[in-house]
């Protein structure tokens, strides 16, 4: 959740809010999974670094966004704390979060009229650069849900 709202900020909820929402969950893919279908193996929940971001079960709105803040708005701590973290998977990625970052913490507090159309030019350019790995990544297995691999190759379809 956006911390302007959880700070209390803000009143009137904003598409501009859930693009910063969705940027906490593209930060929190980086960081605890290490691959499609795979979950990192060395991710631990518990590490400080990591639940104090993420916030208590018993924290109030406030408690957490004044976290997220510390954690996400000054830069070195965004690059200290959230990209440092990006599982070397995603490595290719922290560019583009690092301009997702830019656009909305930049200014944070004044609506951005652009600020959709820019995010999709941060993701795609980011996609423009990186490979397809639509098979070869997990060396031709496909995954179960619980990460297991499969005997069965991945095939692509073509129509």
């Amino acid at each position: 959740m956006a911390f302007n709202i959880l700070l209390g900020w803000s009143k009137q909820h904003d598409a501009d809010h859930d693009l910063e929402s969705l940027f906490y969950v593209f930060c929190w893919i980086c960081i605890s999974r290490e691959g499609p279908g795979r979950v990192r193996t060395d991710f631990d929940f518990e590490d400080p670094r990591v639940s104090w971001w993420m916030g208590e079960p018993n924290e109030g709105p406030a408690s957490s966004g004044a976290k997220k803040l510390e954690r996400f708005l000054p830069v070195e701590s965004f690059e200290r704390c959230i990209l440092a973290d990006f599982h070397t998977y995603f490595d290719d990625f922290r560019t583009c979060a690092m301009g997702l970052w830019k656009l909305l913490f930049t200014n944070s507090f004044h609506r951005k009229p652009n600020l959709h159309r820019d995010i999709i030019n941060v993701f795609q350019e980011a996609l423009s650069g990186i490979s397809d790995v639509t098979e070869g990544e997990n060396d031709g297995k496909q995954l179960e849900k619980d990460g297991r691999e499969t005997a069965k190759p991945i095939r692509s379809s073509s129509i």
